[in-house]
């Protein structure tokens, strides 16, 4: 039985590095004992005092203002485009805030130089919803991505991928849990599928490739070499007894030979 290769994975982040790059939608930022900025003193002036802005983009910023640039909390967001209400430092989105895209998608967590970084959760307007690690405005480390076509995978991203030890199951119950690389199934795991079939061994690409064995629903048992997702190379086929059916050559999920190659 070949192995079926996973729905496709992917969702993408979208980020902004600077200042200038994502909107949402921003609420007044009103900072108690905080005296306005002086608008008759050059920007690069102000310092400890809070003002509302707007920047040949565009967007508008209401907070706080420290050595010149947006520190402190505020709010920026850029009309129809996207909006965020948090943390600044040094004109950059640092700390804890929440980003909104026009799209509907959604950040809640922490920033560091304009980028996700740190712990957050992230929501897709399409249903799905990541919640865990984040660094340089990507998914890195652990977390929890839950798919809008119903697959559930808890494991570790690296680079927006799914990256290292991890595990899915999806909405029609097979479950699969070992390693990941490229977004997909590579490495050494065990995949179980809802017949009770469930195979332990080697992947390439999503498909069973490599040393592996394959026990069937009633018992009988292939334990041999896969490629491309089928039984290929030297492997036993075993009755659910533990008797021996077929030992030899096989190809493309067929038995062809006696013995060795």
């Amino acid at each position: 039985m070949p192995a079926r290769r996973p729905l496709p994975i992917k969702a993408a982040v979208v980020i902004g590095a600077l200042f200038f790059s994502l909107p949402l939608s921003a609420e007044v930022v009103v900072l108690r004992n905080v005296p306005a900025c002086p608008n008759d003193q050059p920007e690069t002036s102000w310092n400890n005092c809070q003002t509302t802005k707007t920047f040949p983009d565009g967007s508008k910023y209401v907070g706080g203002y420290k050595n010149g640039k947006p520190n402190g909390n505020g709010t920026l967001e850029l009309a129809n485009a996207w909006s965020f209400a948090g943390e600044f430092r040094d004109g950059l989105r640092s700390g804890f805030g929440t980003l909104t895209l026009a799209n509907g998608d959604k950040y809640s967590g922490d920033f560091l130089d304009g980028k996700f970084d740190g712990k957050g959760t992230l929501t897709f307007s399409n249903g799905g919803k990541y919640v865990g690690e984040f660094k340089n405005g990507k998914r890195n480390g652990k977390g929890i991505m839950t798919f809008a076509n119903g697959n559930d995978y808890v494991g570790e991203f690296k680079d927006d991928e799914l990256s290292g030890r991890g595990a899915i199951t999806t909405d029609n119950g097979r479950k699969y849990v070992g390693e990941f690389k490229n977004n997909d199934l590579n490495g050494q795991g065990t995949h179980t599928y809802p017949n009770g079939t469930t195979y332990v061994g080697e992947f390439k690409d999503g498909m069973r490739h490599g040393k592996g064995t394959l026990t069937m629903p009633k018992g009988e048992k292939y334990v041999g070499e896969f490629k491309n997702g089928k039984r290929h190379g030297q492997g036993i086929y075993y009755a659910a007894n533990g008797s021996i059916i077929s030992s030899g050559t096989w190809a493309d999920d067929n038995f062809v030979s006696v013995g060795g190659r």
